[in-house]
């Protein structure tokens, strides 16, 4: 039991870990603080950081599809107000 909660604790931080280094919405101080708190807070830094990155992941998208009013393809910044 132990060995498995330490398997998917590892394989969930590494994918944590590939997905906020891989991030192209932060600059690398950013990307590398928060891949050192996937590491640092056990479980819940994988989570949230997960939680986290598919939330901006799903608004980039969400907001560069063509059909979408107001469409502009150089907005490469998330808007802080899109999180409310």
């Amino acid at each position: 039991m132990l060995e498995t909660l330490a398997i998917a604790y590892i394989a969930a931080s590494v994918l944590a870990s590939i997905v906020v280094l891989r991030s192209p919405h932060f600059d690398r101080v950013q990307r590398l603080f928060q891949a050192a708190l996937v590491w640092l807070l056990p479980i819940v830094g994988a989570i949230v950081f997960l939680v986290f990155h598919s939330i901006v992941y799903r608004n980039m998208r969400t907001r560069l599809q063509p059909d979408r009013p107001n469409h502009n393809k150089d907005e490469l910044m998330v808007d802080p107000t899109s999180f409310d």
